[in-house]
């Protein structure tokens, strides 16, 4: 997948969220591989039904939801499930799984597509140390601080090397230094070529070279 090959499209969408109020009408957003785009706008304006969408958990009241250059069919489960699997996510409703250990949680992408054991234990190993994780490593994920459980998120998100992450809200909750290393660390992906989609309320600034940025107004971005 070269750098201009689309990975989103939404054309002309209209929606609501689960509460039946519409956040986006009309909505027209292009993001091609290797591109990160941060999205902005305060609680309810849609950014978590701005997810779903792409996801295909929801589906839009008109319009069209392209990913990897499909149509999203909601209806087609075999289809959402290949789609779901080239997209890593942090925050929102890609939420750490409170249940599963930290290890549990970061190979979760690997299980499911069926990675051989002991490439799966390598990539854990190098993810654990990288995320200052080791430590944590056999911990219910339930036990974490905030700060911990968005690291292990972020493992997660990119033990898999799928070709777009969705990061929802990223700094919610996190004093200055841990909000300062995540902005470092998206950088840090940008720059390493991963295709980013970060939503935020924008209380904290995020500043990415070359990211496009947009503000979520009257359903549309801006």
């Amino acid at each position: 997948m070269n750098s201009r090959d689309k990975i989103l499209e939404l054309i002309s969408v209209t929606a609501s969220n689960r509460a039946g109020i519409n956040v986006f009408r009309n909505l027209d957003f292009t993001l091609c591989s290797g591109e990160a785009a941060i999205i902005i706008g305060p609680t309810a304006t849609g950014k978590t039904t701005l997810a779903e969408l792409i996801v295909g958990a929801m589906k839009p009241e008109s319009g069209t939801v392209m990913g990897f250059g499909k149509r999203l069919d909601p209806k087609n489960e075999s289809h959402i499930t290949e789609i779901r699997r080239k997209i890593g996510g942090v925050g929102g409703i890609f939420d750490i799984i409170p249940d599963l250990t930290v290890s549990e949680n970061i190979l979760y992408p690997l299980i499911l597509r069926g990675e051989p054991q002991k490439e799966q234990k390598a990539k854990l190993a190098q993810n654990l140390a990288q995320y200052n994780l080791l430590s944590r490593k056999r911990d219910k994920a339930m036990k974490l601080t905030r700060g911990e459980k968005v690291m292990a998120m972020f493992a997660r998100a990119v033990i898999a090397d799928q070709p777009l992450l969705i990061i929802d809200e990223p700094l919610d909750r996190l004093d200055k230094p841990m909000s300062e290393n995540i902005i470092s660390l998206l950088k840090r992906l940008s720059v390493a070529g991963h295709t980013l989609l970060i939503l935020t309320n924008g209380q904290i600034d995020i500043e990415i070279s070359g990211a496009k940025r947009y503000q979520i107004k009257d359903g549309r971005l801006q």
